[in-house]
Order: structure tokens, then sequence, then C-alpha cells
């Protein structure tokens, strides 16, 4: 099987951790769900097929720690400028995360002088509710276009460039023309930059065919020419998202996203898994019954397992936030932590499984 490292997400935390912890309760989660850099064994019974060398051995993985967006709270009130740097110093970050909120605050505000219109980019409704909330939202994350100065501390605590995923340009909605970073010079700054490849990124680099990417020659094409694309704009590497290589994106789609992951993969080309379970308690509810391979997420990571040497090194992050834990029927800290923890092994399971 690959080297399978698995990291958390920094919006995983329990909300008391998130509102009130500094840099030790950070660490703590890490500790208690599994994420903490080290090696682990988890016991074997629930590989599916059964494999009778996993029963003396058990599965092992290796844990990443964090990938760190920049995240405020009371204990980091100038912006990732405390904790992230303090988890970095300790190795408890293992790649970056650019920061995904482009709505300024006076946008925001601005919604509620246009209750019947589609509001953010999410589509949420313009309600008081979904204001309120998008107002919260941006007192604890950074502006997108901060994200050099929120990040670079982090990176200079570690002592050593790492790896950032970052939105191309052709991915920054709404307000996409604010933002036209030059990829090529950030990438000096940085250590590897690597992109989420989504369905409107890949129509505007000229790779989505919709005629023919349902195809699975097509696929191996798209895949191959993304590599020369994603170069000339700045990125040389991929972290794939399984809610984002399925979504509808500006009208578009990837036919065969499971393909999509498998050429990924095949190709050399996957360095990161977004095992993203933002807003999908049922897929969650799923994993947390054993059922990890039944779900679209993990028939993504199947499709990858399968398709990597055993030489392949990847990343899966993570990203549960606690309230599609809560959703699950999983409250309070001690849930949030138990429930990552049965995330981290059920995908370690699997990937052993594949081997």
């Amino acid at each position: 099987m690959p080297q399978v490292t698995i990291a958390a997400s920094s919006h995983n935390l329990p909300q008391s951790t998130a509102v009130f912890g500094g840099a030790a309760e950070y660490q703590r989660f890490a500790v208690e769900s599994g994420y903490a850099p080290g090696t682990y064994t988890v016991a074997p019974s629930e590989v599916s097929p059964p494999d009778p060398d996993l029963q003396e051995d058990g599965v092992t993985y290796h844990g990443g720690g964090f990938e760190w967006s920049a995240v405020r709270n009371p204990h980091n009130l100038l912006g990732a400028t405390a904790i992230g740097p303090q988890l970095a110093k300790d190795g408890f970050v293992s790649t970056l995360h650019q920061s995904w909120r482009s709505t300024t605050v006076g946008h925001i505000l601005g919604r509620l002088r246009s209750k019947n219109r589609q509001g953010s980019w999410n589509g949420r409704p313009n309600t008081i509710k979904n204001v309120v909330r998008g107002l919260l939202l941006a007192a604890v994350i950074p502006p997108l276009d901060a994200w050099t100065e929120t990040l670079g501390p982090v990176q200079t605590a570690a002592g050593h460039r790492l790896p950032v995923v970052a939105y191309p340009n052709e991915q920054q909605p709404p307000e996409r023309h604010r933002f036209l970073e030059d990829y090529l010079k950030v990438g000096e700054q940085f250590g590897p930059l690597r992109h989420q490849p989504t369905a409107e990124t890949l129509a505007a680099w000229g790779l989505l065919d919709p005629d023919t990417t349902g195809s699975k020659d097509a696929t191996a094409q798209m895949v191959t020419a993304m590599r020369g694309a994603q170069q000339a704009h700045g990125f040389s590497g991929v972290a794939a998202d399984t809610k984002h290589i399925r979504s509808v994106r500006e009208g578009f789609r990837i036919e065969d996203p499971v393909e999509f992951f498998r050429q990924l993969a095949r190709h050399g080309m996957l360095d990161e898994i977004h095992l993203n379970l933002t807003d999908d308690s049922k897929s969650v509810g799923e994993i947390l019954a054993g059922n990890l391979a039944e779900t679209p997420h993990g028939e993504l990571l199947a499709a990858a397992f399968g398709a990597l040497a055993a030489q392949d090194q990847v990343l899966v992050v993570v990203e549960a936030p606690a309230a599609v834990f809560k959703r699950a029927g999983k409250r309070g800290r001690r849930s949030v932590v138990a429930a990552n923890k049965q995330v981290v092994e059920s995908v370690a399971r699997l990937a052993a499984s594949l081997r």
C-alpha cells in the first residue's frame, strides 16, 4: 500500500477549542484524534475484505498534524500570529491552505438591501440569519487576499518551506477580478503550490470538453494536459477534493470524477486528497457506522488508493467541521474527538484493504 499520512483541517476543532483554545488545546485535539505527527497502528478488524496478513500487524498510517488555514479566536486576535506559528514550531503543521473568504464585511452587510436575491457565492439566501452568520465567519476567517501575510509567519516558524493549497485566479468566487495573484511569483515564497481541480478551472484552462470527458481515454488525456496547464499558472501539485470534484461549478461538471481521481494517482500527480465532509452528515453517519467505502467519498478514495504505487506517498486531509458531526448526533468535545478518530481509522483501513 502507499504511504498514507492523515492530517486535520484547522477547521475541524470542537467548538469549545475553536472559540477558546490556544495552541496547547489544538495539539491535544490532534493527539487524541490520531492526527498528531507520528506512526500509528490501527486494529484491522474492520478491514473488508479481511486480510489475514493484517490480523497480526494491524494497519499503519502516519499522522500529519494540521493543514493550517488561518483562524482567529481570543488567543489569536491578530490573525494566526500565535496559534499557527506555535503549532508549526512544534511540528504540528504539514501544509498550509489559503483562506476561502472572498467577501468583505461591506459585501455581507449589503446583502440586507437585496433580500429577494440569492446572496453569497454558495447560494445562501439573503436572510438576516445568514447575514449574521456571514459576519461571524468574517470575524473568524481572514480575507482571501491577505493569505500571504497570515500564512507567512506560520512557515517562518516551521523553519522550512511548506506546501500551500491555493485557489487559481479562475476559481475565486464571486469577485474573481479582485484577486489576480501572480502565483508564479508567490510560489517562490512558499513550498509547492497545490490547487484543487474543479470543473470551472479546468474549463477556463481549456481542458474540459463536455462532449468527451465521460470516457476513460479522454479523462486520462485531460489529466495529462493538466500537468502543463497548472505549471503555466504557477501550480506544481494537486490537492483533489472529494466534494468539489463532484460539484457543478458555473455550469460545468467533471463527468467521471472517480476515473479522474484514478488517473491523477496513476500519473503521479496526486499530492493530497481532501476528504471533504462539510455539509454531508449522511456520509458522516455512514463512516461512523464503518461504511466509508460505501460513500461517494470512499469511492473516490478507493480509486486513488488502488491506483497508487507502493512507493507513492499521499496526504489525506480530513475536512470535517464540528457542525457536521453535530448533525450526525455527535455533540460535545469528547464526541467530536472520537468521531474524528473513527474517520481517521476508517481511511487507514480502506487504504490497507486495497494493497
